[in-house]
């Protein structure tokens, strides 16, 4: 049970640092990942080799050493399932606020962080909030929805 708690601390430290960045895309190193988790590299390693694969849309890289480092990335280079493909086609006028928190969210849904259903729910609602957002005010609404969510999903609530 301890090692499922500590694994779900590793993913959720991933899925927080992905969700931070304008690209899908994230540099660690195992080490500082270790140390700031309170864990041993190779249960960092062992996080990503299990939760962070091609069959989870994730692309791994790693590079060993004093350089090294680990590089994930989402790749939506999956044809949608059926539930997927009403997801993926993004209604028409879609910000670029927007389509960064459609890849956000995929990155929640591959890992298993939230449903598709929860997924479109969000999307609507975000979509409707944006609406009604001050064009000079969606970038910041985006972000700050991104953050909240993720703070949610990292508390466990």
């Amino acid at each position: 049970m301890v090692s499922s708690i500590l694994s779900d601390r590793i993913e959720r430290f991933i899925l927080n640092q992905l969700s931070k960045q304008a690209t899908p895309v994230i540099i660690l190193k195992r080490k500082e990942v270790a140390e700031l988790l309170n864990c041993a590299p190779s249960q960092v390693t062992y996080v990503i080799n299990t939760r962070f694969s091609p069959d989870h849309r994730f692309r791994v890289e790693s590079r060993r050493g004093s350089g090294g480092f680990i590089r994930i990335s989402v790749q939506n280079t999956d044809p949608p399932a059926k539930a997927e493909t009403q997801a993926a086609e993004a209604p028409p006028g879609r910000t670029e606020a927007g389509r960064r928190l459609d890849q956000y969210f995929h990155v929640l849904v591959s890992s298993g962080a939230i449903t598709m259903r929860e997924f479109l729910m969000m999307r609507e609602l975000i979509d409707m909030f944006m609406e009604h957002c001050p064009e000079e005010r969606r970038e910041t609404a985006a972000k700050d929805a991104a953050h909240r969510i993720s703070r949610i999903i990292r508390e466990g609530k």
